[in-house]
């Protein structure tokens, strides 16, 4: 019974555990802070009409812009870690044609594809319809994506559908401690 009393068995049991939520938890809420945050991205715009655009579109997403001049690939990097940005974005001068953009980074960890694909698409798909004499406003209403809403078919569970998931945990917890506690009781009979 000395031994189940001791500091050392009542910190690994109690608090230890509850440092270690707490260790995932400040990771999980720090990671997740820094993947919310927007990115800085140079653009080098060659066909000197989407940059304005592009820019905004970034902005609105929480994201930094700003038009750079590099002439070599082999610069890019060194732009990147001068100028502290995420990424370069190269839109070339057929884009509307070949529809290809190209993106340089470090690092595609903190970069969301998405995000770039977001800000650069609407702007070209715009300067395409132009091109073509089409009405861009009636062009991109008649094929917008479906907006899907879900819609949960199950019945709520209420109280019942908390306190089981709880009640059930909380034996876990409880079977730990009290199995635990009579190995601990186990190993100081053999022990003596």
């Amino acid at each position: 019974k000395k031994s189940i009393t001791s500091k050392m068995f009542l910190f690994m049991t109690f608090v230890f555990p509850i440092l270690i939520l707490g260790i995932g938890g400040f990771v999980g809420y720090f990671s997740e802070q820094s993947a919310s945050q927007g990115v800085s991205i140079g653009i080098i715009d060659k066909t000197e009409v989407l940059f304005s655009e592009v820019k905004n579109n970034l902005e609105r997403m929480d994201s930094k812009a700003e038009k750079i001049a590099v002439s070599k690939e082999g610069e890019i990097k060194q732009v990147i870690k001068n100028k502290e940005l995420n990424g370069v974005l190269i839109i070339p001068e057929d884009i509307l044609s070949d529809n290809k953009a190209y993106f340089y980074t470090q690092d595609f960890q903190n970069i969301n594809r998405e995000q770039i694909n977001f800000s650069l698409n609407p702007p070209v798909i715009n300067k395409r319809l132009k091109g073509e004499g089409l009405p861009v406003n009636k062009v991109l209403s008649l094929t917008r994506k479906v907006d899907i809403k879900p819609k949960l078919l199950k019945e709520e569970d209420g109280v019942m559908g908390m306190l089981i998931p709880m009640g059930l945990a909380m034996f876990m917890v409880l079977a730990a401690i009290f199995s635990g506690s009579a190995l601990m009781q186990g190993i100081i009979k053999e022990k003596n």
